[in-house]
């Protein structure tokens, strides 16, 4: 049994390790239309909730209680490279984009929801790559991740969505 870690209650096992590629036989299973659809629906709403986030955020988050953590723009920073990585496992290879320049992180994130909004046959896209179903969970999770984690680390309380974690 693998060991457990802060990651293992959301989906992503051993994610302090580079590229996690433990799949379940349903991430390896044919994906119809109708569920790629939903798949690059998922990752798209995470999305828009983590640039809600971000734009609402102060720029300085409060420390941790041994004074560390990412400020905002770090978190940003951290989620797009990580985007640029995780495409690449969907056979999608783009330079990383900087912080603010929203027109190549849209480009990025177009491509990549057009891949996982495609129908498949379950296999991963590229070899040595992710299967649609897992890309799909992976950047959720990490985009939602990291937005939760600014809510937790904010100054003060956000706009109405500060009231919870949203759900999945």
């Amino acid at each position: 049994m693998a060991s457990a870690d802060p990651a293992t209650a959301f989906a992503a096992p051993g994610c302090r390790r580079l590229f996690p590629q433990i799949t379940t036989d349903t991430e390896r299973a044919t994906v119809t239309p109708a569920a790629a659809r939903r798949l690059a629906g998922l990752v798209t709403a995470a999305w828009a909730a983590f640039d809600q986030i971000a734009a609402a955020s102060l720029a300085e988050l409060r420390k941790g209680p041994r004074g560390g953590g990412r400020d905002r723009d770090q978190l940003i920073g951290r989620v797009i490279g990580a985007e640029t990585a995780y495409a690449r496992k969907l056979g999608i290879k783009r330079k990383q984009s900087v912080t603010g320049d929203n027109a190549a992180i849209g480009e990025l994130r177009a491509a990549i929801a057009a891949v996982v909004g495609a129908s498949s046959d379950g296999s991963p896209m590229v070899p040595g790559g992710w299967t649609t179903r897992y890309a799909a969970r992976r950047i959720a999770w990490h985009v939602l991740e990291h937005a939760w984690e600014m809510q937790d680390r904010a100054e003060t309380q956000l706009a109405p969505a500060r009231a919870g974690r949203p759900g999945l």
